[in-house]
């Protein structure tokens, strides 16, 4: 073999050998490339679930909120609207009973009302009576009735009495003022 043919032969084994590494780094680099390329895809889907995972809590914080807000006006105006139906009703309930403050049996009822009060008192017990502004009509013939001293309320009561026994500390409020907070107090649609 001549020193031509052992070069050349020299030349084909280290390109052999050359090409031979150059494979195997290559295909070190591609693996390694891969396997990169799949942790970033891992990652950034992870990354990306989790976005959407805080993306929909947040609509669903946002829409339980809006909807929360709806029933909280929704309640609002049925309350709002229930109270209207009640005033209603009530201011019906005082027309009512002015009506009945015209009829004689509205006389013999504050008479009822105040002897039953009177009922109450021992002897010597000092007894105040109260009746409505409105019924000051009727003051002087209630005191001849019922030989109790009547007072005029300060404030408007309706109608019906109040009455107080200090000595034992007892007090009577039969005033419809008292009857109709009550009944709107437990009045129920």
């Amino acid at each position: 073999m001549t020193q031509d043919e052992k070069l050349l032969k020299f030349f084909d084994i280290s390109m052999d050998d050359v090409n031979k590494q150059n494979v195997i780094l290559v295909e070190e680099y591609k693996n390694e490339l891969q396997h990169k390329y799949d942790e970033y895809v891992k990652a950034e889907t992870a990354r990306a679930e989790a976005k959407l995972q805080n993306m929909l809590e947040s609509y669903r914080r946002e829409k339980k909120s809006e909807m929360s807000d709806k029933q909280m006006k929704q309640r609002r105006e049925n309350t709002e609207k229930k109270n209207e139906y009640i005033d209603e009703i009530f201011s019906e309930v005082v027309s009512k009973l002015q009506e009945l403050k015209n009829k004689p049996e509205y006389k013999e009822m504050l008479v009822a009302q105040i002897n039953n009060a009177l009922s109450y008192r021992k002897d010597g017990d000092n007894i105040m009576v109260y009746i409505d502004e409105s019924d000051s009509i009727y003051k002087d013939e209630l005191e001849e009735i019922t030989g109790c001293e009547i007072t005029i309320a300060d404030k408007n009561i309706l109608g019906g009495i109040t009455a107080f026994i200090p000595m034992n500390n007892i007090s009577f409020d039969e005033s419809f003022a008292s009857k109709i907070a009550e009944a709107k107090k437990n009045f129920v649609f």
